[in-house]
């Protein structure tokens, strides 16, 4: 009998969530929670998915999500780093 693989769209508390949704929502605890500093540079894309055990494109996504809260911004030849507050 094989082992069942993690879903990566189960429930996550009583609604359904993206895995990116979750990774975003982690990042952003961090962020509010003074963890994270403002101008503090993140981990590429490639890196944060390396680290979490997911694809790329989770990574880009998650900092996509992130971005339209407003919290991370995208510099040239930097990277992506926590916004100003």
């Amino acid at each position: 009998m094989r082992a069942e693989r993690p879903r990566h769209n189960d429930t996550y508390n009583g609604r359904p969530e993206e895995i990116w949704t979750r990774l975003a929502d982690r990042l952003c605890a961090d962020i509010t929670a003074g963890r994270m500093l403002p101008g503090e540079r993140l981990p590429s894309p490639r890196k944060l998915a390396a680290s979490e055990g997911v694809a790329v494109w989770v990574g880009e996504r998650a900092y996509q999500v992130l971005r339209e809260r407003g919290l991370i911004r995208s510099v040239p030849r930097r990277g992506w780093i926590v916004a100003a507050g």
